[in-house]
């Protein structure tokens, strides 16, 4: 449950800003790195190296759209998400082009 406090409408734009920054950085879960642990697995099973990469590359779209990779390497990004960044370098190691 979840109560409105207002002081002078301090409290809710402090909430709004933290709310905003919480979605805006997403924190990959364990169940998560699981997900995409096996569905990388399913795409290195595939034969044909054209369509393996292209689930690859549709799997590194996914992540960068979810959790808002940048393009540019950012040191701070890749502090806080250390498990994401591994993920995503793996896939992208795998990459035939």
């Amino acid at each position: 449950m979840f109560y409105r406090v207002e002081y002078g409408g301090i409290f809710e734009k402090v909430f709004q800003r933290h709310f905003f920054e919480k979605r805006r950085r997403l924190i990959m879960t364990t169940g998560e790195m699981l997900h995409y642990t096996n569905q990388l697995k399913k795409i290195c099973s595939i034969k044909s190296v054209n369509l393996r990469d292209a689930q690859l590359a549709n799997l590194m779209t996914e992540l960068e759209i979810k959790y808002k990779i940048p393009l540019m390497r950012d040191e701070e990004f890749e502090q806080k998400n250390p498990f994401l960044m591994q993920l995503y370098r793996t896939i992208s190691e795998l990459r035939s082009l």
